[in-house]
């Protein structure tokens, strides 16, 4: 077979049919039109993550990153911050004679509450603030969550911990626990929280977050002259993980569609016959619910070449079908798929000589089986015949060759 050389976006159709957010080389949020290619850097180390995908996410908050235009109890603006995205954002402090400090968002009336949300809020504790707790709560009209968070230090070395839950309502969910906690360093001294949670055990939709900071474990306290904090970007969304930042510029929800990249054509780079497969790349979240592809040649779901992170027993996984019926199913028993980390997988296929590997481990094979047949498409970071199933993190590396390679070379390459 011949080589064939062609630009990625000749190959490659990109069909978000909505903006959404990445960040850049620079470390700062920015925004990519519809349809365009969303190449992401880590906001911290400026390293490339990689083709971000992502499932679609609602974010019902208004005005998401204005706190300005937020409700504000107990607190003046003190000075000014950089945000993530390069716009200048204020600084709050406590009063000195108050008991309750907080920001108050309500939102377009979102899912039902008795659904998993995941609230999220930008957090910056400039240098010399006293701040040592943080709330962040989520409504569903009267019931709600709220996470206490203890905080300690500032800028970067700022740290957030889990504290305790507060389900509150006469239909109040299960409390949170540490594990539905998440803090995340975005650089320049922001960090990103947010917890997994119902919001209420009836169907009253989500409707409002509220952030609150003290100088004291307890949340009714006074403040000082140091207790200070910049909040950035609210977000509430149905699902299990706080998405990447989509932000509402008024009185109304913002909805960032699904990103989808295929291939809609196998000629004539595809062998029908035998091929090998491999795929790096990283999960935002490791889902519970769903299993996550990073590439699958297809047609149906009888006919498909696969490698995705199984949601069941977070192995990852090499699947061939044919026929309707698996011809092989392929895992390692230590590969790790666990969020933020980089996963490697190369699935070696040929009738009757399966084999796969996944992070250099000896992996699995299968000698008796089909091929699959009449493949049409590639899905990347998708399944290739639906979009409800996405990746949900950073295509890194994508390569097909057009021959079964050895198990030892399956080996290497995941190395």
């Amino acid at each position: 077979m011949s080589r064939v050389s062609k630009q990625f976006s000749a190959i490659v159709t990109a069909s978000r049919a909505s903006a959404r957010t990445v960040t850049n080389s620079a470390g700062t949020l920015t925004t990519k039109a519809s349809g365009e290619w969303a190449l992401d850097y880590d906001p911290s180390a400026l390293t490339v993550r990689g083709l971000i995908v992502e499932e679609q996410r609602t974010n019902i908050i208004h005005w998401s990153t204005d706190t300005t235009s937020w409700t504000q109890a107990e607190i003046t603006q003190d000075g000014t911050v950089t945000a993530p995205d390069g716009s200048t954002v204020p600084i709050w402090l406590a009063s000195v004679n108050a008991l309750s400090h907080r920001l108050t968002r309500t939102g377009t009336g979102g899912a039902a509450g008795n659904t998993t949300h995941a609230p999220s809020i930008f957090v910056h504790i400039p240098s010399g603030s006293d701040v040592v707790g943080v709330r962040l709560r989520a409504r569903a009209t009267g019931d709600g969550q709220t996470a206490s968070v203890t905080v300690a230090g500032s800028g970067a070395g700022a740290t957030f911990t889990f504290a305790s839950a507060g389900p509150f309502g006469a239909g109040a969910p299960a409390a949170i626990v540490a594990g539905d906690f998440r803090s995340e360093y975005w650089g320049n001294g922001w960090h990103r929280i947010w917890y997994a949670s119902a919001l209420s055990t009836t169907t009253t939709a989500a409707s409002q977050l509220d952030i609150s900071f003290t100088c004291t474990a307890t949340e009714n306290a006074a403040g000082t002259a140091n207790t200070r904090a910049a909040f950035w970007q609210g977000q509430l969304e149905q699902g299990a993980f706080a998405s990447s930042p989509i932000i509402t510029t008024g009185a109304a929800a913002a909805t960032r569609l699904a990103d989808s990249l295929t291939v809609g054509t196998m000629n004539p780079w595809f062998n029908a016959t035998e091929g090998t497969m491999y795929a790096e790349f990283m999960l935002s979240s490791a889902s519970a619910t769903a299993s996550q592809y990073a590439i699958q040649l297809g047609s149906t779901s009888a006919e498909y070449l696969s490698i995705y992170r199984e949601f069941s027993s977070g192995r990852l996984v090499g699947r061939v079908m044919s026929g309707a019926v698996s011809q092989a199913f392929l895992y390692g028993t230590a590969a790790s798929t666990s969020a933020n980390v980089t996963i490697k997988g190369a699935l070696g296929y040929k009738a009757n000589d399966f084999g796969f590997s996944g992070n250099g481990e000896a992996g699995s094979t299968d000698v008796s089986g089909l091929v699959p047949v009449g493949l049409t498409s590639s899905g990347l970071g998708q399944s290739s015949y639906t979009t409800t199933v996405t990746l949900n993190g950073w295509l890194r590396k994508l390569i097909y060759y057009p021959a079964r390679k050895t198990n030892a070379e399956l080996v290497t390459l995941t190395t």
